[in-house]
């Protein structure tokens, strides 16, 4: 808690330079600042159930979502939409 306000600025201070912050969460709750992070920087936020990491399940999420870098997410001008299509939180804890 005493925390907050320095690492909210240091997400701000990420926005600002276009870095974008990834969460995998492999918790059983959602953890608000990384789903904040990663909503200010258009991040991706994913917290699985633990019972779908089995096997090699937690190396193909980490391939699949989070090894795109920003041209592959959003680089497509010439149809406004993003070429990957990641998975977006229905709702963001602030």
């Amino acid at each position: 808690p005493n925390q907050y306000i320095p690492i909210m600025n240091s997400i701000f201070s990420f926005q600002k330079a276009s870095v974008i912050v990834d969460s995998l969460v492999i918790a059983p709750q959602d953890c608000s600042l990384l789903q904040q992070a990663s909503d200010i920087t258009h991040g991706v936020y994913l917290r699985p159930e633990l019972r779908e990491l089995d096997g090699g399940a937690l190396v193909q999420w980490l391939f699949s979502l989070f090894l795109a870098d920003r041209t592959i997410r959003y680089s497509d001008t010439s149809l406004q939409v993003p070429l990957l299509r990641l998975p977006r939180p229905l709702h963001v804890d602030y």
